[in-house]
């Protein structure tokens, strides 16, 4: 099982590039991506969706790429008439403004930098063998990353499901004795109002019956056990299961609702709520799932 959230970093170069490229990844119910690439690679941006859509199929994929130019080296290359041309003025806006100019030497890297010469970039199809190695780098990294915070959702999950089959088998428990207890609720009630019926009298045994049929959740947790071990089994896997647990969550919370509707006793009830707390957390962390 894999998270959503994730970051990779990877670089690739050659005698001419270095190219360092950094990915991160939040959740989203669909793919989405959006790329940062140099203006002259813009048209790279279609392969490189396609091949972040080999490992990535949902969330959404944040990808900067910064490309430098080897070539240029260390050394810095600037055009000098444009500098000469900036500097003559600044003289004249000083002289203007009545102030004196100081060019230390800050003043003259700054002005120097801001009309520094950068060596054109090769063309995007030249480019993109370059582009690849760094991005399938920095994937092979996200996707670690993802797994890696995916095994520990994993285990958060099978904790609430272990929770929940848990107040399960405890509400089955207690509703095996809800129809003696009613039983002997009425008789104490039919008693106390001073009613003269046995046990085995035709309306009680019919009050008794209802009771029972509109209290009975045999059905309801035979498909909460079923669909408790699916979830369970589902985390096991390594295929892309976020969409596939929200809908047995789904289940679960219906069939959860429908014996909390059906419920007659306190400590029924009570477990009904915990168990909608514990499947709340668990919808709360499947929005990270892949």
């Amino acid at each position: 099982m894999n998270s959503m959230t994730g970051y990779g970093r990877g670089s690739a170069a050659n005698d001419q590039l270095e190219i360092v490229v950094e990915l991160t990844s939040v959740n989203r119910r669909n793919f989405e991506i959006a790329a940062s690439l140099p203006k002259e690679w813009q048209s790279l941006e279609h392969k490189l969706s396609h091949q972040l859509r080999q490992s990535l199929r949902r969330g959404r994929v944040n990808v900067v790429a910064q490309v430098q130019n080897i070539q240029a080296g260390d050394a810095l290359s600037w055009d000098e008439d444009s500098v000469v041309a900036t500097l003559k003025k600044l003289e004249s806006l000083a002289e203007k403004s009545g102030t004196s100019l100081d060019l230390d030497a800050r003043v003259l890297f700054d002005v120097a930098r801001s009309h520094l010469i950068r060596p054109e970039l090769p063309n995007a199809e030249e480019g993109w063998h370059l582009l690849e190695r760094a991005l399938t780098a920095a994937v092979d990294k996200l996707c670690a990353m993802r797994h890696e915070e995916g095994t520990i959702l994993a285990k958060d999950l099978a904790m609430r499901i272990g929770i929940i089959t848990t107040l399960v088998d405890e509400i089955c428990a207690i509703s095996r004795d809800g129809v003696q207890d009613y039983r002997e609720a009425l008789m104490k009630r039919l008693k106390q109002a001073n009613l003269e019926l046995v046990l085995n009298d035709e309306r009680v045994l019919k009050e008794i019956a209802l009771f029972a049929d509109r209290s009975d959740i045999s059905e309801e947790i035979t498909r909460l056990n079923s669909h408790l071990s699916q979830f369970e089994q589902s985390l096991g896997g390594d295929e892309l299961i976020g969409r596939k647990l929200e809908f047995i969550l789904q289940e679960i919370n219906r069939e959860v609702n429908t014996v909390g509707s059906k419920a007659n006793q306190t400590e029924i009830i009570n477990r009904v709520l915990s168990c909608k707390n514990e499947i709340e957390r668990i919808r709360e962390q499947l929005q990270n799932v892949e």
